[in-house]
């Protein structure tokens, strides 16, 4: 598809973006407690083949903490969005808005080694 006059070339630019930034803590005594923290930047993207729709960038914080309670046993607890921002998931056929915070917990079971 050839460029237009008004940007690059849709399969430069659609569905995808340009920039992505993944970073990532963590805190593990194996012991005690495991808590990792990620944050996510996504950069600007276009939700149409044709170049219509641009949704802005945004940016996502999630966390986690887990404990092992012995026997193979863990539990764990975590929390997505943590700064409880909107963002664009989806623009074409009408606006979809990405996860608000939200939480999960549960236990994690690991089956002895044969």
């Amino acid at each position: 598809m050839p460029p237009d006059e008004t940007g690059p070339t849709c399969s430069a630019t659609c569905f995808c973006t340009r920039h992505v930034l993944t970073v990532q803590a963590r805190y593990a005594n194996p012991k005690r407690i495991m808590v990792p923290v990620d944050g996510r930047m996504v950069g600007k993207q276009y939700d149409s083949t044709g170049n219509q729709f641009l949704m802005g960038g945004f940016f996502v914080l999630d966390a986690m903490a887990s404990r092992s309670i012995g026997g193979g046993v863990e539990v764990f607890a975590a929390a997505e969005n943590l700064l409880d921002r909107g963002y664009l998931f989806a623009l074409n056929g009408g606006p979809e808005l990405g996860l608000p915070i939200a939480a999960r917990f549960g236990v994690r079971f690991q089956f002895p080694k044969r």
